[in-house]
C-alpha cells in the first residue's frame, strides 16, 4: 500500500472523528447556554430593582414623584397675556363705577332726577347745556388731570432732588456734631485731669464756688420776688378792706 493513500485515511477519518465531536458538544454547549440565560436574566433583573435594606437610586431631575410639571415660557406668557386681558375690562369697570360714585357724591340722585325732569321740559336749553358740557367739560377735565398729575410728579422730583441734596448735607452735620461732641468732653477731661493733677483742683473749686454763688443769688432774687408779690398783695387786701369799711360808713 503507498504512504499517500494511508496519509489521506487517516486525514479522512481524523476529519470524521473532528466532526462527530462537534456536532456532539453542540449539542450540549446550547443546552447549557439555554439553561444559564434564565439565571443571568433573574440575576440583571434582581440587581437593577431596588434591594431592601439598600439606599434608593438618584431620581431624575424631574419633580415625577408629586406628579408636579414645570410649566414652558410660552405658556407662562400666554397665562399672562390673559390675565392683561381680563385686567383690562376691570380696570374700565372699575374706573366707571368710581365715576359714578363721584357723579353721586356731587348730584345726588334726587337732583339729577329734578335736572332730567328740567330737561325734558326745556329740551332746547337742555340740549344746548349737554352740548357744551360734552365739548368743554372734557378739554377742562383733561386739562386738570394732566396739571394735576404733572403737579404730582414735580413733587415727586423735587423731593427725591432735596433728599439728594440735603441728604449729605444732614450727614455731614450730624458728624460734626458728633466730632463736636466727643472733642468738647475730651477737652474737658484733659483740663480736668491737668487740674486735679498739678493744680490739686483749683479750677475746680473755682468754677464750683462761683455756680453755688449764681445758685445763691438766684436764690435770693426769687425770694425778693416772692416777697414783693406778699407785700403788693397785702397792699391789695389792705386797700380792699378800706374801700369796704368807707362803703359800709
Amino acid at each position: 500500500m503507498p504512504l499517500n493513500t494511508v496519509t489521506s485515511g487517516l486525514g479522512q477519518a481524523t476529519n470524521q472523528a473532528t466532526n462527530t465531536v462537534q456536532s456532539t458538544t453542540k449539542p450540549a454547549t446550547d443546552t447549557v447556554q439555554n439553561t444559564t440565560k434564565p439565571v443571568t436574566d433573574t440575576v440583571t433583573s434582581t440587581t437593577n430593582s431596588a434591594v431592601p435594606g439598600a439606599f434608593p437610586k438618584d431620581e431624575p431631575p424631574t419633580n415625577e414623584r408629586n406628579n408636579v410639571t414645570i410649566p414652558s415660557w410660552s405658556a407662562i406668557w400666554t397665562n399672562f397675556v390673559t390675565w392683561l386681558k381680563g385686567l383690562i375690562p376691570r380696570g374700565i369697570d372699575i374706573f366707571e363705577a368710581a365715576v359714578r360714585r363721584f357723579v353721586t357724591w356731587l348730584i345726588p340722585p334726587e337732583r339729577q332726577a329734578a335736572m332730567y325732569r328740567t330737561a325734558i321740559e326745556h329740551p332746547i336749553a337742555g340740549t344746548f347745556i349737554a352740548a357744551q358740557l360734552l365739548c368743554v367739560g372734557i378739554p377742562l377735565v383733561l386739562f386738570i388731570a394732566g396739571t394735576l398729575i404733572f403737579a404730582a410728579v414735580a413733587m415727586i422730583v423735587w423731593v427725591v432732588l432735596s433728599l439728594l441734596i440735603l441728604g449729605p448735607i444732614v450727614l455731614v452735620a450730624s458728624l460734626l456734631g458728633v466730632s463736636l461732641w466727643g472733642w468738647g468732653w475730651f477737652v474737658f477731661g484733659l483740663v480736668r485731669w491737668i487740674d486735679r493733677l498739678f493744680l490739686g483742683g483749683m479750677m475746680e473749686r473755682f468754677w464750683i464756688a462761683n455756680v453755688q454763688k449764681e445758685k445763691e443769688e438766684e436764690e435770693a432774687r426769687e425770694r425778693e420776688k416772692e416777697e414783693q408779690e406778699k407785700a403788693k398783695e397785702g397792699e391789695r387786701l389792705q386797700t380792699s378792706t378800706e374801700r369796704r369799711a368807707k362803703r359800709k360808713v
